[in-house]
């Protein structure tokens, strides 16, 4: 997921702030209901379109 929103933000965003951002976007998503995680593993996580 990082790789390919990564490529979509600014490049003058350094790439922690382009790790914040796409976080905050994921967390936003999921707290909106639009997503969840479906995954087992916190730092493999298997986003699933609920929408």
């Amino acid at each position: 997921m990082d790789e390919l929103l990564f490529a979509k933000l600014p490049e003058v965003l350094t790439h922690e702030q382009k790790a914040h951002k796409v976080r905050n976007l994921l967390q936003s998503l999921r707290r909106g209901g639009v997503i969840r995680n479906a995954g087992s593993n916190k730092k493999i996580p298997e986003w699933v379109l609920l929408r």
